[in-house]
């Protein structure tokens, strides 16, 4: 599955929680995977929408100002129109028992809606989806940040950090989230690319953030490599795995503590932190 972007660069701002709308596009790129039965593509877009273009006025309840439109495009195997009805319901999940709560799109709804916006589905089967959200832009002036705000009580030792991981839209939340928190951040699409950066600047980075599922080299491995370089590298290791299954597939001993993917920018912080004081020894977010 690739991810491609289509992003405007003349986007307005909005005003919410990054952490809240990482997670809102994670609940529907999570939903375009289980719709994707073997390789596809998935699109994020985004751009401005004004009160006189036709994608505003299909939209009954918004204020009669700017908003800013996010979408997520896949091309899956769609819904019929009784889904489409239903997806937003607390609970309803067409999915096998146990590969879904029903909650995702649900989730997205709520906070849409509390945002001030609008969502809707465009589906047809065997066409894929685009869920759109229109959210409200910021009519005041402002800076464009590039990075999230940086949090109070995230006590985190400056210094750069390596973040390895295959998948765009994971290693682009993680850096925003660790450049917001004061890091340095260096990034590689997977093992190889993490050695020959490793090589070239071992000097100048303090830990690594490796993910352990990846195509080609994984953790493991890439780990192994990282410690032919360098016996003092510090590693953290990320996982969707649980602990249990983790362990058995990736580290020998004890695992000193577990991290939901995706984490907050709290929980990275204290993560990488920890990694630092522990020196060369591996620490594993679940």
């Amino acid at each position: 599955i690739g991810i491609e972007l289509d992003l405007d660069d003349q986007t307005a701002c909005i005003e919410c929680d990054p952490d809240q709308l990482t997670q809102m596009l994670m609940n529907i790129c999570l939903n375009s995977i289980d719709a994707i039965t073997d390789k596809g593509t998935i699109t994020i877009a985004t751009g401005n929408v004004l009160p006189d273009d036709a994608e505003f006025s299909c939209e009954s309840g918004l204020t009669p100002a700017a908003h800013v439109r996010i979408e997520v495009t896949d091309n899956g195997t769609g819904m019929d129109a009784e889904t489409q009805r239903r997806a937003f319901e607390p609970f309803f999940t067409t999915k096998d028992v146990g590969r879904g709560t029903g909650l995702g799109l649900s989730t997205v709804y709520g906070a849409v809606r509390e945002l001030g916006g609008r969502v809707r589905i465009f589906s047809e089967l065997h066409a894929g989806t685009t869920v759109r959200m229109l959210l409200p832009a910021c009519t005041s002036a402002r800076t464009r940040r590039s990075s999230f705000p940086a949090r109070a009580g995230a006590n985190v030792p400056m210094g750069t950090v390596l973040v390895v991981d295959d998948e765009p839209l994971v290693r682009l939340s993680f850096a925003r989230m660790l450049e917001g928190l004061g890091w340095r951040v260096m990034v590689a699409d997977g093992g190889p690319s993490a050695l020959e950066l490793y090589r070239a600047n071992a000097d100048q980075i303090d830990v690594v953030l490796l993910d352990l599922s990846m195509p080609v080299m994984d953790g493991a491995q890439c780990f192994a490599e990282l410690r032919q370089i360098d016996p003092a590298v510090r590693v953290a290791l990320c996982t969707g795995h649980a602990r249990a299954e983790a362990a058995q597939r990736f580290v020998a001993g004890d695992l000193p503590r577990l991290v939901t993917k995706p984490c907050s920018p709290e929980e990275l912080a204290e993560a990488l932190g920890e990694a630092l004081q522990m020196g060369p020894r591996i620490l594993h977010m679940g």
